[in-house]
C-alpha cells in the first residue's frame, strides 16, 4: 500500500480488477472541445461548463464516500484543498458579485475535469484509451490547422457561426515564419499547441506493444506538424523534450540509475552555462530556443516581476488583479501557470498543485522497479506525460477548457495509486478439480490429457535466461 492512498490491501486487490468508463472521460473530452458559448444572464456559459454543473456534485459525494477507486487518495486531498485555497483568495481580494460568479465556474472546471477521469480511468488500458483519443482528435485537426495557418480563415468556429452559435474569436496575433498561428477550438493559439502536446511521448511509449515503431513515429510527426501549425515555442520544446527523454530511455532502460546520472550530468552542464553566462542560465537558454527572442524577453520580465510580487504577497497572492509594479506598456497576461498560481492564490496554492505532480513522480519511482515491463512502460508514458505539462505549463497560463484538460490528465494519471500489474490483476485461484481414477484423488490427475501422459512442455518448461528487458 502506498503512502498517497487511506485504503487497506484487500480494497487495493479488488480494485485493481475493475473495470473503468473511459467513453465517459471521453465524452467529457469531446464536450470541452466543442467551441460554442451562449448567455445565461450576465454568465457566460459552454457546454463543458453545463456538463460539468451537472456532474460534478455527484462525483464530488462519490469521492467523499469513499466509493472512487482507491478510495480518497492523498492526491484528491490536495486538489480540494487547492480549490479551498482559490475560493478564499478569491473571495477576499474581488467583490462578491464577482466571486460568486466566477470561483463556482473555475471549480466546476478543475473538479469536473479531475473527478471524471478519477471515476472513470481506473486501469493501464483506460488510460490508453484516452490517450489515443487525443490522439486521434489531434489527428484529426490537423488539416484545419494548415488550412488556418495558410488562409487565416477558420474553419470549425464558422460552422457554430453559421448556425448562429455563439463561438471562439480570433486573436488576430501577428503570423509568424509566414504562417499564421491556428487556433481550430480553442480560445488561444498556444491552447491549441498546448493540446497537440502533452500525450505524443505518452502515446509513443504506451502503445509499444500494439503499433509498429514507424507508425506510431508517424503519428507522433503529424501531432508535432499540427503544433508547430501553433508557431508557439514552449509546446514545441515540450514535444522535443519528451522526444529526448524517451529516446534516453531507450538507450538506458537496462543501465542502473540512469535518471540519477541524467540529473547529474543535467546538472554539470547548467552549472557550466550559468558559469558561462552573462546573465542567468535558464534566461540564456530560454532566449536561444524561443521562436521570438522579444517573447522571450518579455517572459524574462513577466517572471521578475511575478517573483517580486510573490515575496510581497506569498500567502493569499493578489488575486485576478495586475501586478502593480508592472510597466503600463506591459500586458496583464503571465504566461507561466506555475506563476499565476503563486502570485493570484499564494504559496499554499502552489504547494497544492506541485504536490500532485510530485505524488505521481513518487509513485512512478515506487513502481518503476517492477518486473513486469509493462507495468513499467505503463508507469513511465504517465511520466513523460506529466514531464511534458509541467514544462509547458512553465511557458502558458491555462484557462477554461485547457485547464479543466490539464485536472483530468492528472485526475487520469491516478490509476498509478491502486492499479496493480496485469500479471497481478489476471491472477486468480484456480479451482482444483479432483475425480477419481481407480482410486488416484492426486489433484495433478486431473490435469493429464487423455491418455494419461504428460506434455513435453509441462516436463521440460523452458529455462528463462537472465537478460535485457524488452519494453519497447
Amino acid at each position: 500500500m502506498t503512502a498517497s492512498s487511506t485504503f487497506d490491501a484487500s480494497t487495493r486487490t479488488s480494485v485493481a480488477g475493475a473495470k473503468g468508463a473511459p467513453w465517459l472521460a471521453g465524452l467529457a473530452l469531446l464536450i470541452l472541445l466543442t467551441p460554442a458559448y451562449f448567455l445565461v444572464g450576465d454568465i457566460l456559459l459552454d457546454p463543458g461548463r453545463v456538463f460539468f454543473a451537472i456532474l460534478t456534485p455527484w462525483l464530488v459525494i462519490q469521492l467523499l464516500s469513499g466509493k472512487l477507486p482507491g478510495g480518497i487518495l492523498l492526491a484528491d486531498k490536495f486538489v480540494l484543498f487547492y480549490c479551498a485555497w482559490f475560493s478564499f483568495a478569491m473571495f477576499l481580494h474581488h467583490p462578491l458579485k464577482f466571486s460568486l460568479i466566477n470561483v463556482p465556474l473555475h471549480l466546476i472546471y478543475i473538479l469536473g475535469g479531475y473527478l471524471v477521469a478519477r471515476y472513470s480511468i481506473r486501469s493501464f488500458s483506460d488510460f490508453r484509451a484516452l490517450i489515443l483519443l487525443i490522439v486521434c482528435l489531434v489527428v484529426f485537426f490537423l488539416p484545419f490547422s494548415i488550412y488556418e495557418s495558410l488562409t487565416t480563415d477558420f474553419v470549425i468556429p464558422h460552422l457554430f457561426t453559421s448556425m448562429g452559435i455563439g463561438t471562439i474569436s480570433d486573436v488576430e496575433y501577428c503570423c509568424r515564419f509566414g504562417l499564421d498561428r491556428a487556433q481550430v477550438v480553442f480560445s488561444h493559439p498556444i491552447h491549441f499547441g498546448y493540446f497537440c502536446s502533452f500525450v505524443v511521448g505518452a502515446f509513443f511509449v504506451a502503445f509499444a506493444r500494439d503499433v509498429p515503431s514507424f507508425a506510431r513515429l508517424l503519428i507522433c510527426v503529424l501531432m508535432t506538424i499540427a503544433c508547430v501549425m501553433s508557431v508557439s515555442s514552449g509546446p514545441l520544446l515540450s514535444i522535443l523534450f519528451q522526444g529526448a527523454v524517451v529516446t534516453y530511455w531507450l538507450l538506458t532502460r537496462n543501465m542502473k540509475k540512469p535518471w540519477i546520472n541524467l540529473f547529474r550530468f543535467a546538472g554539470v552542464i547548467y552549472l557550466i552555462l550559468e558559469v558561462a553566462s552573462n546573465r542567468p542560465a535558464i534566461y540564456a537558454i530560454a532566449e536561444r530556443m524561443a521562436f521570438s527572442p522579444g517573447t522571450a524577453f518579455m517572459r524574462r520580465l513577466i517572471f521578475e516581476y511575478g517573483m517580486e510580487q510573490f515575496w510581497r504577497t506569498p500567502i493569499l497572492g493578489i488575486g485576478y488583479r495586475r501586478i502593480p509594479t508592472m510597466p503600463w506598456w506591459m500586458k496583464d497576461s503571465v504566461d507561466n501557470h506555475w506563476l499565476v498560481v503563486a502570485v493570484a492564490y499564494g504559496f499554499p496554492a502552489f504547494v497544492a498543485f506541485a504536490a500532485v505532480f510530485f505524488l505521481l513522480y513518487r509513485q512512478v519511482g515506487k513502481n518503476y522497479s517492477d518486473p513486469d515491463p509493462d507495468w513499467v512502460r505503463a508507469n513511465f508514458s504517465v511520466a513523460v506525460m506529466l514531464t511534458g505539462l509541467v514544462l509547458v505549463l512553465a511557458t502558458v497560463a491555462v484557462w477554461l477548457d485547457t485547464l479543466s484538460l490539464t485536472y483530468m490528465l492528472l485526475g487520469a494519471s491516478c490509476f498509478l495509486f491502486y492499479a496493480q500489474p496485469k500479471r497481478m490483476e489476471e491472477a486468480r485461484p484456480q479451482e482444483v478439480v479432483r475425480r477419481a481414477v481407480f482410486g488416484d484423488m492426486r489433484a495433478e490427475a486431473a490435469e493429464r490429457p487423455a491418455g494419461g501422459r504428460t506434455p513435453p512442455a509441462a516436463v521440460n518448461p523452458p529455462e528463462t535466461k537472465p537478460g535485457r528487458r524488452t519494453v519497447l
